[in-house]
């Protein structure tokens, strides 16, 4: 019965009035209700309708609908939106990430990363530690030839070394080299010669103090010309002592000479001390760098 009510709805038909309940008819209880079978529909007369009143209303309405076909209609699929979902199914796919082997992977480029670092600050500090002892060597190193320079000089013999001397000759300054052996060679001659001369000079001296005794005898007495402990005074007596102090004085030259020479050896032993105790220092601290 509902479904010919909505037909008639659709064709446009006045669909019949509903029967009215009868507020007199008593209510039955549920077990009745549900025992007791349906009783057929009672047909009840339906208004008689115009067939031209029934063409007109269907008229009006059929030029008042609308066909939403067009707006439900499915469109055809492109082959990019097919790409993508099956490119998003793949991705829903993909299982997820291993961690194990990313941790394994990060700690291997932590690793070449400390070890490229740790690499590059170690010749880094080799580096300087390098230029350092070489500085120093090369400190040490011109120590070493100043002092073997100067010791060079000290002992190799005078006689091998050449000066330049200014000599006047006929009222004229002459400029000449000579060789320092040559002049000492000379000097010394020249001394041998003095020597000779002033030994002669005492000789005629010592005849003449001789002769002025015997004469002062021969007037005054012996006794008048005794000699006792300071009748040895005179010129002789201090030239005899001259000679023995610039004696004294050579003999402590040469001591000091001799020291010097000592001198230079320990104080070259002890730099070569000091440079390889240096050397062994920078290494020990290369060394807690490297570790530490």
């Amino acid at each position: 019965m509902a479904r010919q009510r909505t037909r008639l709805r659709e064709r446009g038909a006045v669909s019949p009035p509903a029967a009215r309940k009868s507020p007199r008819r008593p209510r039955k209880s549920l077990k009745t209700a549900l025992t007791q079978l349906p009783s057929s529909p009672i047909a009840r007369p339906s208004r008689a309708v115009d067939a031209a009143e029934y063409v007109e209303k269907s008229k009006v309405k059929s030029k008042q609908t609308v066909s939403a076909a067009s707006v439900f209609k499915k469109q055809p699929k492109s082959k990019s939106t097919r790409g993508n979902r099956k490119h998003h199914k793949r991705r829903e796919e993909t299982p997820e990430p291993d961690l194990l082997s990313d941790m394994k992977d990060g700690f291997a480029e932590a690793r070449t990363t400390i070890g490229n670092r740790t690499r590059a600050t170690f010749d880094e500090i080799h580096t300087e530690f390098t230029d350092r002892l070489s500085a120093y060597r090369a400190d040490d190193e011109r120590f070493f030839e100043k002092i073997a320079i100067s010791v060079g000089i000290l002992i190799t013999p005078l006689c091998d070394e050449q000066i330049q001397a200014e000599i006047y000759q006929d009222g004229k300054r002459v400029v000449a080299i000579h060789h320092v052996g040559d002049r000492i060679n000379a000097f010394k001659k020249i001394v041998e010669e003095e020597e000779a001369k002033l030994n002669d000079l005492w000789q005629q001296w010592n005849e003449v103090q001789d002769e002025y005794l015997e004469l002062g005898v021969e007037v005054f007495g012996r006794e008048a010309f005794e000699r006792g402990e300071g009748s040895e005074k005179g010129f002789k007596k201090e030239i005899d002592l001259l000679d023995l102090e610039h004696a004294a004085q050579l003999e402590e030259l040469a001591e000091v000479i001799e020291d010097i020479g000592s001198d230079i050896l320990k104080k070259t032993k002890a730099s070569e001390k000091e440079l390889t105790s240096t050397a062994k220092a920078e290494q020990a601290k290369l060394l807690q760098t490297m570790l530490f």
